[in-house]
């Protein structure tokens, strides 16, 4: 006789996974430290279908990591002076254009 599934095992997840490379782990977690390497990891966990643009704002990041917006940005500026992220902005050409990383 077969074994019944467990509802659990029918049900599919609302999240996801993320895919990481070794070189995160032997490079930016011994340069960086936990805090730049969690960030790291949460903005990896918004770069949907392939892509390598994430668009959270800060106030998504410090729910998710439960920092404060001020160690959001200093583990932003970490990452970007280690070449791990880089800023750009979009819609230049209206007034009200959003920088993020």
């Amino acid at each position: 006789m077969e074994k019944e599934k467990s509802n659990n095992q029918n049900k599919i997840s609302k999240y996801g996974y993320t895919m990481i490379s070794d070189y995160f782990f032997r490079e930016l977690a011994k340069v960086a430290g936990s805090g730049p390497g969690m960030l790291y990891l949460a903005l990896l966990s918004y770069c949907h279908k392939g892509k390598d643009i994430a668009w959270p704002s800060l106030k998504t990041l410090s729910r998710d990591l439960r920092m404060a917006k001020t160690t959001v940005l200093r583990n932003l500026n970490i990452l970007v002076k280690l070449n791990f992220i880089r800023n750009i902005s979009r819609n230049k050409s209206d007034q009200y254009h959003k920088n993020n990383v």
